[in-house]
């Protein structure tokens, strides 16, 4: 085959075989690898790809490919260009966006380097205005193609591009010029074995005979391509032959043949995803089901049909489906529906200019006039369809035109001219009932449907009398293969007898060798066993001779004693450490092993040290022989025989008389600081104003306040001035000691703001305290800018007029009215030095309602780590605690936030001061 195809087909069929298994990047490297090896031999690929669309991995394939050919257009790479033109418009070919498929296709045609290449341009060109209805063109480009391959010997092109004209023609209604390039495929068909052209040079065949009525010659070709055409490739030209032959089963009234052969042709089609064929298949059903007044599968199927239409831009097939719409919704008595979808069908006609769609929308709209006793417009629309009738050479349509004539001149009173209409029709039915139910074409569909059966008997008696040759065959090998294993088994029996001879022999010989094995045997292992025995003891000689110098050098005290703690043995740093020797410990009988001091018992540290096996130490104060009082922590270690009692006990002491004093020291001084620390404490909270000043005025308060350690740099501070409850929430920077002091700082500057100077609008209050926090801690200059500082919010609360006036650094409130929450939003600043701003504090005035609940809190409840996975609970989740708290007294509410609290916290650390007010206006 000399014949090479767009490198578009073989890849695509590459990736589809394996796109379940196939990623981004194997794909984009198969498209990669395909384009490096073309050109490929030409296969069945247009009707490959019409049945297995890239529907798994769309995207993919065409995000890779355009960007192939932006990067090749980049670097003006020919080749590649004009490869991955084809790629994407053979793909959109298949998807059925024939406009972007031709842009693509023509975009290959100005890269196109050689004839061939270009020849393959021009007839895939060719077949987008095919699919598109637009015949002229396409036999343009088809002979531009044509041109292109002219004396290059590419039989196979050459053949489809005779046949592709052939069908042009045939919907040209030029049968002489279609039965002409049938005549020069076949001739160039006879040389290469290439079925599925062959395939669909029948079906065109079939499809010329029927355009001319010829349904004998047009049943015998047809019939031809379901009994030789079984390759997958040659669906399309399969399907064409079922849809011409269930429309002559139609015309001859034979309904439930005619629908079996329309279903197999839309089978095919699904099988391939090929949406027109789909739309065709869908269109003739439905027709079919209105004759037999199947109305609901005909809504169904001319639904579908449109739909499918309208998704492959076929104008005509739109317009098709909307005037049998339309017949249905007039059959249906769906008579609102009937005009307004054949008005929308004839703007179509005018748009494509086409005689039979004029044709088939003019007799529609005379039936509708006609169905509504307006006659005279019926009349009308009734005469130009005969008019249109006439141009487009089918003797069908001519005699509907003429029934529906004849009913409209009747309906008019016009009987002469109905009868004149009516005589017509019939003799042109004579003639097409002649054509449809002729003896001969019944005898031949009769032959054919016996052919195939006798075809299928003769297959399976073929196969079955395979199969009986294969069974005697086998039979024959069986009955060989006996002879064979009878003979094998008696020479092997004599060979086993002989074996057996020989095997005793053997073993007896082997069975004296083995005793003699055995003996050498046990007097090696015994020779080994005293050579280890002496390893073994040279090694634990090594191990004494190191054990003996290191507690003969060490400064700790190590003592052996036996099974009932009667000292044996005690090393020269015991007797540094104690004063007493060996024969000391040995000459006091009543000695006390652990001091006057120790309450320990040795019985029980031993019953201790049988449960777990670990070495026990303790400590204990013990007095030296000298009178002097000395810590030692002593570790004890039993030493167990071979029946698993006490044998001896080793006990290795240490000093740790600094250790211990020092430990004293610490506990002192700690004592000291956290005196210090309470006391401070005592101090914070003389300062900060009692809570009473709060529930005076609002008895349905709460102070939920948690400080990380002792003292807390969070605080509140609360005054009563000039009929106004003035209420502060604070955070100090750090906590802790340092965050008390500038707690300290802070209540100090507020009374002195508020409560001196008579100042109560809260974003003055702020702006005073940074001034104040600024001037005294020196912030300006140097290391200590920014460092220090509070996060704070303050509200004013005007009792007389139960108005509420916010201000916030950092800090915001939120307010509970029903279930609603209300947060006001503070200043991103805190009250200290920042950024070199010196911008002031704005305030938030509200009107407050009866039994609005205020929420005061600063950043330590919701900052707190916690919950399953340790997180933070940031503010979503508080915002749900607070809302958790509506209508509901403030100890419930108290309780339900520092349960919430505890529940997240678990076990995890407490990471900062907590502090919350609420405030129930009541």
């Amino acid at each position: 085959m000399r014949f090479y195809c767009l490198l578009l087909f073989a890849s695509v069929f590459i990736f589809l075989k394996n796109s379940k298994a196939t990623t981004y990047d194997q794909l984009n490297d198969s498209i990669l690898s395909m384009m490096s090896k073309m050109p490929f031999a030409y296969t069945q690929a247009e009707d490959f790809l019409s049945g297995q669309i890239l529907f798994k991995q769309d995207s993919n394939f065409t995000s890779i490919t355009q960007r192939q050919l932006d990067w090749a257009r980049e670097n003006a790479q020919k080749e590649t260009i004009y490869k991955s033109s084809f790629l994407l418009g053979g793909y959109f070919f298949v998807a059925s966006q024939f406009n972007k498929s031709k842009q693509f296709f023509e975009q290959s045609l100005l890269f196109a380097a050689t004839n061939e290449e270009k020849a393959l341009s021009y007839f895939l060109l060719s077949k987008v205005f095919i699919e598109k209805r637009l015949y002229l063109e396409a036999l343009e480009y088809l002979r531009q193609s044509k041109i292109q391959v002219y004396h290059l010997g590419y039989e196979e092109l050459e053949a489809e591009i005779n046949l592709a004209e052939a069908y042009c023609y045939l919907y040209l209604s030029n049968f002489e010029a279609a039965k002409t390039r049938l005549a020069t495929a076949e001739t160039k068909l006879k040389d290469v074995n290439l079925q599925h052209l062959k395939t669909k040079h029948d079906a065109y065949e079939g499809l010329l005979e029927f355009k001319q009525d010829n349904f004998l010659p047009s049943m015998i070709s047809l019939y031809k391509v379901l009994e030789h055409s079984k390759t997958d490739t040659a669906s399309k030209s399969v399907a064409l032959a079922y849809s011409l032959i269930g429309q002559i089963y139609l015309k001859q009234k034979n309904e439930d043949r005619a629908e079996y052969y329309f279903k197999q042709a839309l089978s095919l089609h699904e099988n391939k995803n090929y949406l027109k064929g789909e739309a065709e298949m869908a269109l003739l059903l439905g027709e079919l089901y209105l004759q037999t007044h199947k109305y609901k599968e005909a809504d169904l199927f001319l639904t579908a049909s449109l739909n499918n239409f309208q998704k492959v831009g076929d104008a005509f097939g739109q317009c098709l489906s909307l005037n049998s719409l339309a017949e249905y919704y007039l059959l249906t008595k769906q008579h609102p529906l009937v005009l307004p979808t054949l008005w929308k069908a004839n703007e179509t006609d005018k748009l494509l200019a086409d005689s039979y769609l004029y044709f088939i929308t003019n007799l529609q709209l005379s039936k509708y006039y006609l169905a509504f006793q307006k006659n005279d417009s019926a009349l009308f629309y009734a005469k130009k369809a005969i008019g249109y009738s006439k141009t487009i050479n089918d003797q069908n349509e001519v005699l509907l035109a003429y029934r529906n004539l004849s009913d409209v001149c009747y309906a008019l009173g016009d009987y002469k001219q109905s009868t004149d209409a009516l005589v017509a029709a019939n003799q042109m039915a004579d003639i097409q009932q002649y054509l449809t139910n002729s003896v001969e074409l019944k005898l031949l569909q009769f032959d054919l449907e016996k052919m195939k059966q006798e075809t299928v008997i003769h297959s399976l008696t073929k196969e079955r009398n395979e199969q009986n040759k294969v069974l005697l065959s086998n039979k024959m090998l069986l009955e060989k293969q006996k002879s064979i294993i009878v003979f094998i088994g008696i020479i092997l029996l004599l060979i086993s007898l002989l074996t057996f001879g020989l095997l005793t022999l053997i073993y007896q010989k082997r069975r004296h060798q083995r005793k003699l094995e055995i003996r050498n045997n046990q007097i090696a292992q015994q020779k080994e066993e005293i050579e280890v025995q002496q390893q073994y003891l040279m090694e634990i000689n090594r191990e004494l001779e190191k054990l003996s110098i290191v507690a003969r050098e060490t400064d700790n005290g190590i003592k052996v004693m036996n099974e009932v703690g009667r000292i044996l043995w005690v090393n020269e740093g015991y007797v540094k450490m104690h004063g007493y020797t060996l024969d000391d410990l040995q000459r006091i009988e009543n000695i006390d092993l652990v001091g006057d001091h120790a309450n320990i018992d040795i019985r029980e540290l031993v019953s201790v040290w049988y449960g777990d096996k670990k070495p026990i130490t303790y400590e204990a104060l013990n007095k030296t022989k000298w009178g002097q009082e000395i810590w030692v922590q002593t570790t004890l270690t039993p030493i167990l025989d071979a029946n698993g009692r006490i044998d001896r006990m080793i006990a290795i002491e240490s000093d740790i008389t600094r250790i211990k004093e020092a430990e004293n020291e610490i506990i002192s001084k700690n004592h000291d600081i956290t005196s210090s620390i309470y006391y401070a404490k005592r101090i914070q909270e003389a300062m900060m104003t009692p809570f009473n000043t709060l529930t005076k005025h609002f008895p349905d308060s709460f102070c939920f306040h948690l400080p990380k350690s002792i003292v807390s740099g969070d605080f509140y501070w609360i005054t009563y001035r000039f009929d106004r409850l003035i209420v502060a929430c604070a955070d100090s920077t750090g906590h802790g000691v340092p965050g008390a002091f500038m707690s300290l700082i802070g209540i100090s500057f507020l009374n002195k703001i508020v409560n001196e100077k008579g100042f109560v609008s809260p974003s003055i209050i702020l702006n005073r305290l940074r001034m104040n926090i600024i001037d005294h801690l020196h912030q300006s200059e140097g290391e200590h800018i920014a460092s220090d500082g509070l996060d704070m919010s303050i509200i004013s609360i005007d009792l007389k007029n139960n108005l509420l006036e916010y201000a916030g650094a950092m800090n915001p409130i939120m307010i509970l009215r029903n279930a609603d929450l209300i947060e006001l939003k503070p200043d991103r600043m805190p009250v200290g030095f920042f950024d070199n701003e010196d911008r002031p504090f704005s305030s938030t005035n509200l009107n407050l309602q009866p039994n609005d609940q205020i929420f005061m809190y600063t950043d330590g409840y919701y900052d707190q780590f916690g919950g399953a996975n340790g997180s933070k609970m940031k503010g979503l989740k508080f915002r749900n605690i607070i809302k958790e708290c509506a209508n509901k007294p403030s100890q419930a509410q108290k309780q339900i936030i520092e349960n919430q609290f505890y529940q997240w916290k678990g076990n995890h650390t407490q990471v900062d001061d907590v502090l919350i007010l609420g405030i129930n206006i009541n």
